[in-house]
């Protein structure tokens, strides 16, 4: 397949980079490989001790009336593994709250932001699956996965009548107007049956409800110790070669599959970089509104094909009288602009070979470490 130019390069120097890393960090000794990746002429341990701002904090009395410290990233006098714990608590606290208290007002905002917080929460054990054990990973995985797709039956019907939303108000002035009504009419018209639907299945949300409280309360079991970069290495590495594999697959096809694949991939690195963020907040930054834009365009580029299956659906034709090919064909045209947009941020995300990319965060984090452990006096 003849790639233009810009990619070609990109793929020759890329050879033999993700694909053979993967190939480490996967199998039986998939964490021995990235510890030795990663702690390569340092002496660290997945326990080392806290930070002394994090020693000087717990030598201090307790302040009753300090802010709670909240928030999806690490704060400066925080422990590594004790932020861990902190952020995944929110996250189920969040889509609990949205479950029982915010449901009754608005059922479809509420849902979806629970299944946003599940998200994160995903990310979250992702990033430290390397201290769990293979079973133990997998039943709490399993747990907030299976959560998450009780709560999915109407956010599909929703997504689509979304496309044609932005659709008809990007690309008003291509199509008559009629064409956009009359599909939207049919798939407003599923939409609120598959509401219907959720709506009556009370016990869904309640069972959901549930898994999440004990999945809450295992938290403060999960194996994961120390304020060392080494607590999260592993998943920061696996996230990013995996999303340079990803990509390189969609720039060889850009099949549909492929590019769903990629942006669960981006999400998994931008949910990441969201936590370090505060390691460099002018670079880091950058990176999480760019990786964030990336998992938008091919999100838009999902819907999108999801859109235009249901297009080709005679069940969905026969309801509908207009033709349905221009519309199809300016889906085909509007996902060839999102595809393009999405394969230059890519080149920029994963300018770095896999293998050097936790090395670089690595450092990040240490430099980070050492500029909050000098005296203040120091920038005086």
């Amino acid at each position: 397949m003849h790639q233009p130019a810009p990619v070609a390069r990109f793929l020759r120097n890329r050879r033999g980079g993700a694909l053979g890393h993967l190939r480490q960090l996967r199998g039986q000794a998939r964490a021995d490989a990235v510890r030795r990746l990663l702690t390569r002429g340092t002496a660290t341990n997945g326990s080392g001790p806290e930070p002394p701002q994090a020693q000087a904090a717990r030598a201090q009395p307790a302040q009753t009336d300090a802010p709670r410290v909240r928030g999806y990233h690490l704060h400066d006098n925080e422990h590594l593994a004790a932020a861990v714990r902190r952020a995944a608590r929110e996250q189920l606290d969040d889509a609990i709250e949205q479950l029982t208290e915010a449901i009754d007002d608005d059922p479809v905002t509420a849902v979806h932001e629970a299944r946003k917080s599940l998200k994160k929460e995903r990310a979250l054990l992702r990033l430290v699956s390397d201290s769990f054990a293979p079973a133990v990973y997998r039943r709490e995985n399993r747990a907030l996965r299976d959560a998450g797709r009780r709560l999915s039956g109407p956010r599909d019907a929703d997504v689509l009548v979304e496309a044609i939303d932005g659709l008809a108000e990007r690309c008003a002035a291509r199509l008559p107007a009629s064409t956009f009504a009359q599909v939207r009419t049919v798939l407003v018209g599923d939409q609120l049956r598959a509401r219907a639907a959720a709506a009556a299945d009370h016990g869904a949300v309640e069972g959901v409800v549930a898994e999440l409280r004990g999945a809450r309360a295992r938290i403060e079991d999960w194996p994961v110790a120390g304020d060392e970069f080494a607590v999260i290495d592993g998943g920061l590495a696996r996230a990013y070669a995996l999303g340079a594999e990803r990509f390189e697959q969609v720039l060889r096809k850009p099949s549909v599959e492929n590019l769903h694949e990629w942006r669960k991939r981006v999400k998994d690195l931008w949910y990441h970089l969201r936590i370090v963020k505060p390691m460099w907040p002018a670079v880091l930054g950058g990176q999480v509104k760019q990786a964030s834009e990336l998992a938008d365009l091919l999100g838009e580029d999902h819907d999108l094909a999801v859109l235009d299956q249901q297009l080709a659906e005679p069940t969905l034709a026969r309801r509908v009288v207009a033709d349905l090919r221009p519309l199809r064909e300016l889906i085909d045209r509007r996902r060839l602009e999102l595809q393009a947009r999405a394969r230059f941020l890519g080149m920029r995300l994963y300018a770095d070979r896999p293998r050097a990319y936790p090395r670089r965060m690595r450092r990040l984090w240490e430099a980070w470490r050492a500029e909050g452990a000098q005296p203040p006096e120091i920038w005086s």
